[in-house]
């Protein structure tokens, strides 16, 4: 992913700017997201579109694999997070059975909320909270600058600068 992420960096390099702008400032400016970013945007898309029941559900067994939901009286609707088999925990963490419901968890519950609308519908909401989440992805050069160990969105979102409305 970050070989991808050097060739996004040095496109945008050819992009006329501003001067003085940093890769993350930069990609701010053209309102893009680094590829990892898009990669869990994606991710919690899904995850949102399983719960909705408009794509299938993935079961592996019973009690294994699949996503699934509850509703929290003060929380909204949140997703179960399995327990996780440690000699099984690397393969299970990179898996979307577990990436998705982490990464849907942590959004605002006004997002996880909506229900029974378009896809498109819920992609507006969710691109202006992941907006404002820092998107740092990780370049050598840029190491000291960060704000979080990576850039996932369930690290950054405690670093999200809210809007005023």
């Amino acid at each position: 992913m970050q070989e991808l992420e050097y060739l996004q960096k040095s496109f945008i390099k050819g992009i006329q700017l501003p001067p003085n702008l940093n890769y993350w400032e930069k990609l701010k400016h053209l309102n893009m997201y680094t590829l990892e970013r898009r990669s869990k945007r994606y991710q919690i898309i899904y995850t949102w579109c399983i719960i909705e029941q408009l794509v299938p559900n993935f079961n592996y067994g019973e009690g294994e694999g699949g996503i699934y939901s509850y509703t929290n009286q003060r929380l909204g609707i949140k997703c179960h997070l399995k327990p996780v088999n440690t000699t099984n925990k690397n393969i299970w963490k990179s898996c979307l059975s577990d990436t998705g419901p982490r990464l849907f968890n942590v959004l605002p519950r006004k997002i996880p909320d909506m229900t029974k609308c378009s896809k498109n519908s819920f992609k507006k909401p969710l691109d202006q909270i992941l907006q404002d989440v820092p998107d740092q992805p990780l370049l050598p050069a840029y190491f000291p600058y960060r704000m979080a160990d990576s850039n996932s969105i369930v690290e950054m979102v405690k670093h999200r600068t809210p809007r005023i409305e």
